[in-house]
């Protein structure tokens, strides 16, 4: 999507020359070759996808912007929430694009074979089955009333998702290369915060 843009658009173009003059002191690949991906290796990579998404996300808010739609509100997930700060005027996109960057490498060195699993069942129903892992899991995220994320180690996961299944519950191992959202990511937060508190963050507009 973000590749059809650039073709297409020169105001979503220029954004994502701007976000990769930004970026490539961070990433050793040019920022569009990383969108385009077509080894299929970036994007399945945290310290790629995390600045790609956020270079993509803030780009959209542009193009929104230039055809007169302005949001009143904005919210983000994850990293979403950088590109939410971005939009709400609260943090400067080269400020953003940095962290977001820094944020994946840290990411990226988290210690553990980590996994995410989908699952399609109340928050109830996943803590009866977190409780059977022994507090090894966390809840990663709650998508909806009936769609939670597990997150942490592998073989964890693989164990839940053995369970779930087995009692007639629908979930799928999500592909990605650690486990975010879990506890498996606290050794980076100290690094992170140093990172953030070099920040300057306003009030949202």
């Amino acid at each position: 999507m973000g590749c059809g843009l650039v073709r297409s658009d020169p105001l979503f173009r220029a954004h994502i020359d701007a976000c990769d003059a930004v970026l490539r002191p961070f990433l050793n690949a040019p920022l569009l070759e990383i969108l385009e991906d077509r080894g299929g290796n970036y994007l399945s990579d945290t310290r790629y996808a995390q600045p790609a998404l956020v270079a993509l996300e803030t780009g959209l808010v542009r193009l929104w912007a230039d055809r007169g739609i302005v949001p009143t509100w904005v919210l983000g997930h994850s990293v979403g929430e950088f590109a939410a700060a971005v939009a709400a005027g609260v943090m400067e996109l080269h400020d953003a694009l940095t962290l977001v960057a820094t944020r994946g490498r840290l990411m990226a060195s988290a210690p553990g074979q980590g996994a995410m699993l989908s699952v399609a069942a109340s928050s109830e129903a996943v803590l009866r089955v977190l409780g059977a892992q022994g507090g090894r899991l966390d809840i990663a995220s709650f998508n909806a009333v009936e769609q939670v994320v597990l997150s942490g180690e592998e073989e964890s996961i693989r164990s839940a998702h053995a369970c779930l299944h087995q009692g007639g519950i629908s979930c799928r191992q999500l592909t990605v290369s650690h486990a975010f959202h879990s506890r498996l990511m606290e050794p980076i937060v100290p690094t992170f915060r140093t990172a953030m508190s070099a920040v300057r963050l306003a009030q949202p507009r």
